[in-house]
């Protein structure tokens, strides 16, 4: 991936998801942990605009270490939030809500960047 691609990833995913500065800004640094993958140009982009706001999760890693998080070690959160594929969204909702966490929202995203036909941008809560 280079720089342009991000670049344009960045500008699509910003667009595509129609998440307000002031949205973003109200999540204090920890109170909520971000899932993306790093293999798709859309989600990468996404996760690089909240770098410095959300503890980050990236799927590409977890695949290769067993999932640890969604096995035991969730950071502490009161909301977990990700743009990752349809399965993968799948995947993580399933394990949360076994946990106790909710389903907030789901929201289909176009993807013309990496021509993905089924990502998701998804929110989790934490059940009081």
């Amino acid at each position: 991936m280079d720089r342009r691609t991000v670049i344009k990833g960045s500008a699509a995913a910003s667009a595509a998801i129609g998440v307000p500065v002031a949205a973003r800004a109200s999540h204090p640094s920890g109170d909520t942990v971000l899932i993306f993958d790093s293999r798709i140009p859309e989600s990468a982009s996404f996760a690089a605009e909240r770098r410095k706001e959300m503890r980050l999760v990236d799927i590409a890693c977890a695949d290769e270490q067993g999932w640890p998080m969604l096995r035991g070690a969730l950071p502490e959160a009161s909301e977990v939030e990700g743009l990752t594929g349809w399965s993968d969204w799948v995947s993580v909702r399933g394990e949360l809500e076994a946990r106790g966490w909710r389903f907030h929202r789901d929201n289909p995203i176009p993807a013309p960047l990496s021509g993905k036909a089924h990502l998701f941008r998804w929110s989790l809560k934490r059940r009081s």
